[in-house]
């Protein structure tokens, strides 16, 4: 389901005031959502998006921004993830980076999709096929495609496309490093700097490793007590992101071995502790990392449902390919009889 900002995202805002289509903003006048030639048009338009930074396509306006009054509530019940399993179809990229949403202009409703920048050209992996209203066949993109947005058209790159992709990956990549400098820059007077490798060990063992020396005037090296660092229990974890969520998402306990299995999140030591007796115990960290895993996907519930199931299929089938075959060894009594 979409969320609903009632146009309180400054963004959403924006694009739904706007009264021109630009790179990043395209208008469409309806959508059928049983109509495959219309969605393949859509794709075209939000892997263009995609590519050139992200943008909205809004339903319900013609190409001068006026209320088409169509009707968008079939467009505003459709399934997110339906969306991206059409773009993996023709890219064979599960990307994440879209979510549906409703706004207005006036007293008219109107539905749009956000789609954020990729962090790779996003290619067309199969043609776009399908037949039009006079069942002519026609193309909406063709295999190994790059589109990008010119203007409010959705267009094949260009090598000037991919220059500008490449430049805007360098710049987010200076501005994460800049962020560190900063960091460093503004650091309290006195303050020490540590810069070392990421420590590799065991995701079960309970210790930690450090670097002892003989200098005395070295700083001192304090273990965090696991049960303060990591003080829920899966029940407790539960708890916590019912709380987080307002108390709307009914998750289960089940739900959050899914989570550990699907995921792994167990190998990450800063969600999961796992003392030498007793159950494992988990972080704050963890219970953010899944809290946000919900905000950013409406489905993510209903989806993890469906894939741990997958999941212990294929466990069981391995499971089942490695096992040693079952040797019937007779009973105790007929031991004894021989």
């Amino acid at each position: 389901m979409p969320t609903n900002p009632d146009n309180a995202d400054p963004l959403i805002a924006q694009a739904t005031e706007a009264t021109t289509e630009t790179a990043s903003i395209d208008f469409k006048a309806s959508l059928d959502v049983e109509n495959k030639g219309q969605w393949l048009e859509v794709l075209k338009d939000l892997v263009a998006m995609a590519n050139s930074g992200g943008g909205f396509i809004l339903f319900g306006l013609d190409d001068s921004g006026n209320p088409t009054a169509a009707d968008t509530e079939p467009i505003l019940k459709y399934d997110t993830s339906r969306i991206g399993d059409k773009i993996c179809k023709y890219t064979k990229v599960h990307f994440g980076g879209l979510r549906l949403f409703s706004s207005s202009r006036g007293r008219f409703q109107l539905a749009g999709i956000s789609m954020s920048a990729s962090a790779v050209p996003l290619v067309f992996t199969a043609d776009g096929q399908y037949l039009n209203e006079h069942n002519q066949e026609r193309f909406a993109f063709r295999q190994g495609t790059v589109y990008f947005r010119h203007g409010a058209k959705s267009e094949p790159g260009t090598t000037d496309d991919l220059r500008t992709f490449v430049e805007r990956q360098i710049e987010l990549v200076k501005a994460s490093w800049l962020s560190g400098i900063r960091q460093v820059v503004e650091a309290p007077p006195g303050a020490v700097i540590s810069v070392g490798l990421p420590i590799r060990t065991n995701a079960e063992s309970t210790l930690d490793r450090v670097r002892l020396v003989a200098d005395s005037d070295a700083v001192g090296v304090v273990l965090m007590d696991p049960n303060k660092t990591h003080p829920y229990r899966l029940k407790e974890v539960v708890s916590e992101v019912k709380r987080w969520l307002g108390g709307e998402t009914h998750i289960s306990v089940h739900d959050i071995l899914g989570i550990r299995r699907l995921y792994q999140t167990d190998a990450n030591r800063s969600f999961r502790y796992k003392p030498n007796t007793g159950s494992g115990q988990y972080s704050d960290a963890f219970v953010q990392w899944i809290v946000n895993q919900f905000k950013a996907d409406t489905n993510f519930l209903t989806q993890l449902r469906e894939r741990p199931h997958e999941w212990v299929i294929n466990h069981n089938s391995r499971t089942r390919e490695v096992a040693p075959p079952i040797v019937n060894r007779p009973s105790r009594s007929l031991q004894e009889a021989n």
